[in-house]
Formats: structure tokens, sequence, C-alpha cells
């Protein structure tokens, strides 16, 4: 029985290929943007990094997120969600890439070690296909292939492509060094992985798992590498911060008494149930088993080809990644919100270790059962998104705009949004992107707390006060706005669709818009 590996490198792309067609058409088509607050503010520092360099070295923003994405954004927030579809296509081809590497490969009984192989080569195994009586090629399943149902019918994962979040280039950039690590090429692995806590501050704890991957395999001469990325941004960043140490100095989430509060335990359980949905959790928990008893089996870890990648590289990080944001949330540390999107990076991961676990419970010797057993699961992983369940995909909620989103639309177009006499005072980042001004331009814009300096003001000063983002993250409630006495409230808007959900709008005293 042979493989051949440049018919499934063309399966692969094509598999991509369609993927990334219907992520397109979803782009042009929905007009949501994944969320109203870190979505919109990481495409407005991608959009306006080359009016303000500076936001190219912006910490919260991602800076590696930054440089890659803003030449998309300047075609809007379509145009970093055309990144984002990139993004999530490319993790889809290297996630397939890899599951055929680790041997992820669908048959009873387990295949024998294979050789080494290289692009368009033969690989062969000894064993009989899973669904046939005998020996020969006809009942053969590549499952590597499958990867891109692991991956794309994760509700969360699929619901945030079409944003401006960071987790999928993070994700992205894990995989691919996984991949690489697999083939041997540590030197552009390491140098990847040390650019990912500039994708995300949490490519330090994949950095952390890279490094003990390196000392376990006696690469040490690699292990600086994993610093080339602070190297990197610490020269740039020294000339506009004049501190070389910046990239650690201003680590936006360095805070042990969290405002956010603090969760339970096992609060990222539930979470990652649905960021992944029921069938696809199921099946991760199963691959997770797996590892577990072939630990206990010496032949496994003799017999497996990438054994130790498998083991450290990909489980390794996800594990990290899960119990670090479990412990960061439990303890309040580090200005965790508990949010389950951040699950999105490992998400790729995740894809392969349940199809490990599918791979576990549909090698039985009862090959007919097999055969039921993989579609069945199939079938259930790709329906699931749309069965109306908690942990499924709301098409018109996810993909759409929120109710607040909606709101600001109607209040927006009596604010003369195009007049540049006026100063905006405004929390919300939506509000931004569709007053159509320049959010990092002091004199267009500027924060709910400009108001402590009163007299700083120009008469022409606008406070678009929200339900969300102005109490939460600057603390002015609309009974704070009203009580003072310089302020005049213009005009209240509830949204019909959330009550929960206002726009209040506030000038000068005695001056209005002017």
């Amino acid at each position: 029985m042979t493989v051949n590996t440049k018919k499934q490198e063309w399966i692969a792309l094509a598999l991509t290929g369609c993927f990334l067609a219907i992520f397109f058409l979803i782009a042009f088509l929905k007009d949501g943007t994944g969320d109203s607050g870190d979505s919109i503010e990481h495409y407005l520092i991608s959009r306006f990094a080359f009016l303000h360099p500076e936001l190219f070295l912006h910490h919260w923003g991602k800076p590696a997120f930054t440089l890659l994405s803003s030449p998309f954004s300047q075609f809007g927030f379509t145009g970093i969600k055309i990144f984002n579809c990139l993004v999530a296509a490319l993790t889809g081809y290297f996630v397939i890439k890899t599951a055929f590497r680790l041997r992820i490969l669908y048959c009873y009984p387990p295949p024998d070690p294979l050789p080494a192989d290289r692009e368009g080569e033969q690989v062969s195994g000894n064993l009989p296909p899973p669904f046939s009586k005998g020996g020969g090629q006809g009942g053969w399943v590549h499952f590597s292939n499958l990867a891109l149902v692991f991956l794309f019918f994760a509700p969360v994962y699929f619901k945030y492509i079409f944003s401006g979040m960071t987790e999928h280039l993070l994700g992205l950039a894990l995989i691919l060094s996984v991949f690489l690590m697999v083939k041997k090429q540590v030197t552009l692995s390491a140098l990847i992985v040390s650019f990912m806590p500039f994708m995300r501050s949490e490519g330090l704890i994949i950095a952390g798992v890279f490094a003990l991957y390196l000392m376990v395999k006696k690469q040490y001469r690699h292990l600086p590498l994993l610093l080339a990325g602070h190297v990197v941004y610490g020269i740039a960043g020294y000339f506009y911060y004049h501190d070389v140490l910046w990239v650690f100095n201003r680590i936006p989430y360095l805070n042990l008494d969290s405002w956010y509060g603090e969760g339970h335990w096992p609060d990222f359980i539930f979470k990652l149930y649905y960021v992944m949905g029921l069938p696809l959790f199921g099946i991760f928990i199963l691959g997770l088993v797996r590892m577990a008893v072939k630990l206990f089996k010496k032949k496994f870890i003799q017999s497996q080809p990438y054994f130790e990648e498998e083991l450290i590289l990909v489980y390794g990080s996800f594990l990290a990644f899960f119990l670090g944001h479990t412990v960061f949330w439990a303890l309040g540390i580090f200005n965790s919100m508990g949010l389950g999107r951040v699950l999105n990076s490992v998400i790729p991961l995740t894809a392969l270790i349940g199809m490990r676990g599918l791979e576990w419970i549909t090698t039985t010797r009862i090959r007919w059962l097999n055969r039921i057993l993989l579609y069945g699961i199939l079938l259930f992983v790709v329906v699931f998104p749309f069965l109306g369940n908690p942990a499924s995909l709301k098409w018109k909620k996810d993909l759409g705009l929120s109710a607040d989103q909606k709101l600001i639309n109607e209040v927006i177009p009596e604010l003369n949004a195009g007049s540049a006499k006026n100063l905006w005072l405004y929390s919300h980042p939506y509000v931004g992107m569709q007053l159509g001004i320049d959010p990092y331009d002091p004199s267009q814009r500027g924060k709910i707390s400009a108001i402590n300096d009163q007299e700083g003001l120009p008469a022409a000063t606008v406070i678009i006060w929200d339900s969300w983002f102005s109490p939460v993250e600057e603390g002015y409630t609309l009974e704070s706005l009203q009580a003072k006495e310089f302020l005049t409230l213009e005009s209240l808007h509830i949204s019909p669709e959330d009550p929960a959900k206002k726009i209040a709008i506030f000038v000068m005293k005695d001056k209005g818009m002017q």
C-alpha cells in the first residue's frame, strides 16, 4: 500500500481553496465585525499605522499583527477580514500538512514507522485498509485531509475569522512552527516562534514550550533564536521609546490586580466546550486520553514517528496555553477577562488532538463499525454548528452587527460626522470607525476623561457616551455625566433590539454643536 504525497498536496490545496472562497464570500456579504471592542481597536490601529508610525510599535495592538495586516486594512474593515480569511486558510493548510507529517492516518492496525518522506515521494506501510477484508489500496482513507473539518467547524473559531482579532494569526504561526520543527527546519521554526509575543502576549508561553523541546532534543545552539523577535523590536522601538527594553516594560498585562475581577478554576473547561462545540470537544478529550495511554506503553514511544514533537509541541503547547489562561483568570491576574475566544489560538492544535481521538475509536477490528463511527461522527461535527444550541453558531448574531453597533449607525448621521471642527470624546471603538475621523489625532478625538480638563476643551466638543465601554473602560455612568454642570444632554437613544444598549449625546452647556 502506498500514499502519493504529491497527490495529497493537491488535495490539500484544493480543499483549502474551497474554504477560502467560502470565507471571501462571507467576508463581503456579512457586515459583522466579530465584536464591538477589541476587533475594532485592532483594525483602527492597523488602518492608521501608516499615518501614525508609532502604532507599528503599539504593544497592546500587537506589532507583528499590525505590520502584516496594515496593507489589507487600508481597504476598510472588509480588508482586515480578508486578511484573517487568508490566515485561517493557511492555518488549515498547515494543519493538514502537519497531520500528514505526524502520520495521523485512519487505518487498522496502527502503521509501522514510515520512512522520512519528501514531497512527491511514495511512502508505504504494511497494513490492510480499514474498510476492506483484505490487503490492497481499495479501502484506504487518508485521514489528514479531514483536519479542515476539525478546524473550521469549531463555531467560535469560525465566527472570529471575520473580525480584526489577533488569535488566528498566532494560531497560524503556532501550527507553522510545529510543522517546520517536524520537518527539521529548526532555525526557521525558532525564528517564527520568537515573533509570536508580538502577535499575542501568550506567545511568551509558547516560546517557553519550544525552548523545552529544543533542550530535550539537545538543540542548544538554536535557543538564542527564540529571542530574535525581542531583539528586532527592542532595537526598532528604542528610537521611539528611548528604551531598548520597552518590549518588557510596556507589556500591558503586567498587573497582578486585574480590574476585570477573577473567575473559577473550571471556567476555561466550559469555555473550551463552547469554542469547539460538543462533537469536537468530545473527540478532543478522547485524543488527550489516548496520549495519556500512550505514555504508559513503551512501544508507542519507540515506534511512533515524531512522538516527542507531537507530545511536547502539540499537546504541550496546548496544555501550557490552556493552563496559563486558567490560572490567570482564576487568580485575577494579568488583566484576564476570562474570554473564551483567546482559545482560538490553539484550536489548530485541538484539531490534531481531536483527529487522534477519532483515529482511536474508529480503528476497531470490526471494519463496518469503523465506517459507521467515522462517517457518523463527521456528520455530527459538520451539522452541529447549525443546530441552534448554545454552543453552536448563531448565523445572524455572530456574523452580523451587534445591537449597540446598529444603534450607533442610527445615531451617527445625526451628528454631522463629517464636520472637522468638532472634538469627539467617546469610549466605544465603533463610534470612531463610523465617524470617519482619525481616532489618533488629538484634535479630532479624545477619551471621555478629557472632560476633567474642562477649560482645555474647545467649544465644539461632543461627548458620545455608551452603556458599556464608557462605564467599564472609563468609569463614567450616564448619571455621572448628567451631574456635570458644564454638560448638556442633547439626546438619549435606546436600542429597540436590546434596551440595555444606550447612546447619549452631550455637548458643552450653552454652546452646543457649532
